[in-house]
């Protein structure tokens, strides 16, 4: 069973033409509650590290569940996890996120769990954001944060307008097509489809990675050189 949930979301939220946009976890950052397009939990579950909690599976809910986040004193926290979901509270005039806790199922006890084995971007939008767009990290018409998380500690904060975001998303991937992991990112897609030659798969790569790729790819804001000045930096946490 494990397996076949596994296969089901890797096939609706990969193929970019045929996926169905996805329901947005949520996250609490700066005392707000926010959308986030990543799924933080999702290498937890593949990797089996936990199991994934089971639920009803929608075409708007591939992955079962809807994790509720939170950063508090620039730590990363999961703090809640739904299956389930109310479609009509959640699309209706009380948009709001009800649905069966499975937090226990998960992890032990109540309290918010320090997400110390996450490394990764993530992606916040400013304004509402009851999808992202079948796997493609999409912000709409407004602008964004993007957060680097090192082991689950809130290491850098970058804000971008739209048109910003769409430029620091190509030079995410310009940087990760120079490194090491790239050569074997451009075999698979090699092995996966079929194409007339090299220069059609190249392109059809930097699609991909610009579709949604880049951001499960890559733990770092990457392409330095080509993206809008970055904030201070963040105090860290007393330890």
């Amino acid at each position: 069973m494990k397996n076949n949930l596994a296969f089901i979301l890797c096939l609706c939220l990969a193929t970019p033409l045929c996926a169905t946009e996805q329901v947005c976890e949520r996250i609490f950052y700066n005392n707000k509650a926010r959308h986030l397009l990543n799924f933080p939990l999702e290498p937890l579950f593949e990797n089996g590290t936990r199991e994934r909690p089971l639920g009803i599976i929608s075409t708007a809910l591939y992955r079962c569940y809807v994790g509720v986040y939170e950063i508090t004193n620039n730590q990363l926290y999961v703090k809640d996890i739904f299956v389930d979901i109310d479609y009509r509270a959640l699309f209706g005039k009380e948009n709001t996120l009800k649905g069966k806790s499975v937090f226990r199922d998960v992890f032990p006890g109540d309290e918010p769990v320090k997400m110390d084995w996450f490394n990764g971007v993530l992606v916040i939008p400013d304004k509402k954001a009851d999808f992202y767009s079948g796997g493609h990290f999409s912000i709409g018409r407004g602008g964004c944060t993007v957060l680097e998380i090192a082991k689950g500690t809130l290491t850098r904060e970058r804000r971008f307008t739209n048109g910003e975001y769409e430029l620091f998303v190509k030079a995410q991937v310009e940087a990760f097509k120079k490194t090491d992991a790239y050569p074997e990112y451009f075999k698979k897609i090699k092995e996966k489809y079929n194409f007339k030659d090299d220069e059609a798969y190249a392109k059809h790569a930097d699609f991909m990675l610009s579709f949604c790729d880049v951001f499960h790819l890559t733990t770092k804001i990457l392409g330095e050189e080509e993206a809008p000045p970055e904030q201070e930096a963040l105090p860290q946490p007393d330890t």
